[in-house]
């Protein structure tokens, strides 16, 4: 916690400069997004799944927003892109009859070659607990061999989900607050990053 604003402010700017010059993470951000520009260009079809709980699935689904709205406005591109906890009525029912770790691992099920898992997380989750939900879809889709590529905006130690993620972005920092913010702030020049690339095509 921080004693007022300023300081809180002081500790995002001093985390994103620390992504900005020491974290591979702005090169995994980079990379992410000349993958889906190829994708997008040369008319591969692919969806982007995205996903995540408390705070972060309200950025995972204005990530969404972002890639089928502003993505087609800017570029006239279209990206199909989905939020598996939007659903409520499907995420209550699963839970309900399987059980909250099945909640986005069904939703996964018609995912196929090409398509991207993008999840936001500040913990990474781990095995048996916290965010256990997440864990459990992203090694769904990476044990079954589906050829799905998996994405953790993610922070503090990265968590279980290290060990079933393609790209990892990390924020460096304990504070899940600021975590969440600075994922917002990344998710943002992800877009506007592939917005650049498709103009440019």
């Amino acid at each position: 916690m921080y004693n007022d604003v300023k300081e809180e402010i002081d500790e995002a700017i001093l985390t994103l400069k620390m992504i900005r010059g020491n974290s591979g993470s702005e090169k995994n951000l980079e990379f992410f997004a000349n993958e889906v520009a190829i994708r997008t260009k040369y008319k591969k079809k692919f969806t982007i799944f995205t996903v995540g709980n408390g705070g972060s699935a309200a950025t995972a689904s204005h990530f969404v927003c972002d890639l089928t709205k502003l993505v087609r406005e800017k570029t006239g591109e279209g990206i199909k892109a989905v939020c598996l906890n939007d659903n409520m009525a499907l995420v209550s029912a699963i839970a309900n009859d399987r059980g909250n770790q099945y909640i986005y691992v069904d939703q996964l099920r018609e995912a196929g070659p090409g398509d991207i898992l993008v999840i936001f997380t500040t913990s990474g989750g781990s095995e048996n607990g916290q965010s256990y939900n997440l864990v459990s879809a992203a090694r769904s889709v990476k044990c079954e061999g589906e050829g799905v590529m998996v994405i953790a905006f993610s922070g503090k130690d990265g968590g279980a989900l290290r060990d079933y993620v393609d790209i990892e972005i990390r924020v460096p920092h304990w504070d899940t607050p600021l975590i969440e913010g600075i994922h917002s702030v990344l998710a943002h020049a992800f877009i506007n990053s592939l917005i650049g690339k498709l103009k440019n095509e």
